[in-house]
């Protein structure tokens, strides 16, 4: 059902829309023509916008979208019943902490609001990301390439107009990285800013714990780079290790309400394997031992599901076309750069560089061992693109310098 059915169109809530729509137009025009000075990049900033604002259209006011029909629909639902109700009842903390106290404070259902608010989170991220490729890149066209990659995705797009709770999540993520980049760049801030990247890790990880892990990369930079002694570094790394025994169920919990023992016997609950987008079917991952040995497995399909053996109709196509081939890109690129520049890479940057990748890469883990499907996969990657995006501009860059250089 769309949106403005369940509030059996009310006029009031179509005119709420139509505000809402200016609003974010506004919102976003201003954000834009004072953030940032590419033009080129400006133009697509634009276009993301409006094709944006399309999908929030149709998935409100004609049909149901593909890709955030089900749960999107779900939390609004729990959102809505949570108000009339008087209780916080929904799954997770996108509803606890974000739609039912905002369903609240207005009283009316309008799940449009979130539509629009979630657009207006994808036009801040990107900024961000912006932000970040100015500070470390210098050819601006590996800058342009890589805010069209992010930009213009196609299941990006749609699942950060839907009511769902990645474009929040991915914005927290955003502000982690640029305070951690900034934390990089600028040395008399440095340890400011890198309790900023924590902070909003930490408020990301409220929505989803397994975002926890981007911190992986942050502290081996804060143990490598900042000024401490051998003791006070020892005693750092023993409070790591001691917080993540005393968490780790809080922080695996994204698997469901179970302890950690159980989490690899739950991938193989028939209605996760036997689903219509399952990846590695056959395969009994029923203890530690196997997990490790299918691991780099469900790494593939988690970064490039649905692959084409896996395609059911046209929208795995899609998927595959549009949103896998995104990661094809970007991963085959940065290992071939990687390759090539690797031993010209200077101390501080290469510190940074494995600091970013070990956030991608922990993070990456965690998500595969978690995930048994192309949908989940398609969502849960979406979360880590913009490291992964970061990681291939600044490899990029170093080649162009390394060929510009040989001449």
């Amino acid at each position: 059902m769309i949106y403005f059915a369940r509030a059996e169109n009310d006029k009031f809530v179509l005119f709420l829309g139509v505000i809402l729509i200016i609003l974010l137009v506004l919102g976003s025009y201003l954000l834009i023509e004072k953030k940032c000075e590419n033009s080129k990049i400006k133009k697509v900033f634009y276009i993301a916008l409006i094709l944006q604002i399309i999908i929030l259209l149709v998935d409100n006011y004609f049909y149901p979208f593909p890709t955030i029909d089900k749960d999107a629909r779900a939390f609004e639902r729990y959102g809505w019943t949570s108000y009339l109700l008087g209780v916080n009842e929904g799954r997770g903390a996108y509803n606890y902490y974000f739609i039912n106290p905002i369903y609240k404070i207005i009283g009316f259902r309008v799940a449009i609001l979130f539509g629009t608010l979630n657009i207006f989170f994808n036009m801040l991220i990107n900024i961000n990301l912006y932000k970040i490729l100015k500070m470390l890149i210098d050819n601006r066209k590996v800058i342009e390439k890589s805010m069209y990659l992010s930009l213009l995705s196609p299941i990006t797009l749609i699942t950060r107009a839907g009511i769902l709770r990645e474009a929040l999540i991915v914005l927290f993520i955003s502000y982690s990285l640029l305070y951690f980049v900034k934390g990089y760049k600028y040395k008399q801030f440095e340890k400011k800013n890198l309790l900023f990247s924590f902070i909003f890790i930490g408020l990301a990880s409220i929505f989803h714990s397994g975002v926890i892990f981007i911190a992986t990369g942050y502290l081996i930079y804060l143990l490598k780079n900042i000024q401490t002694s051998k003791i006070q570094s020892l005693i750092l790394l023993i409070i790591i290790i001691g917080l993540f025994f005393i968490f780790k169920d809080s922080f695996l919990k994204k698997f469901g309400d179970i302890d950690t023992a159980q989490i690899i016997k739950q991938q193989n609950y028939k209605s996760i394997t036997n689903a219509g987008s399952a990846y590695l079917k056959g395969a009994n991952i029923d203890n530690i031992g196997k997990t490790i040995l299918y691991l780099p497995l469900r790494i593939f399909y988690f970064l490039y599901s649905p692959t084409p053996d896996m395609i059911r109709g046209v929208l795995d196509i899609g998927v595959f076309l549009f949103n896998s081939t995104i990661y094809i890109y970007t991963t085959y690129f940065s290992l071939k750069y990687f390759k090539v520049i690797k031993k010209r890479i200077l101390k501080k940057k290469r510190l940074f560089l494995t600091s970013l990748f070990l956030s991608f890469f922990s993070t990456l883990v965690v998500f595969s061992i978690g995930t048994s499907n192309a949908g989940t996969a398609m969502r849960h990657r979406d979360k880590i693109i913009i490291i992964l995006l970061i990681i291939f501009a600044i490899l990029k860059d170093e080649y162009e310098k390394y060929k510009m250089n040989r001449g």
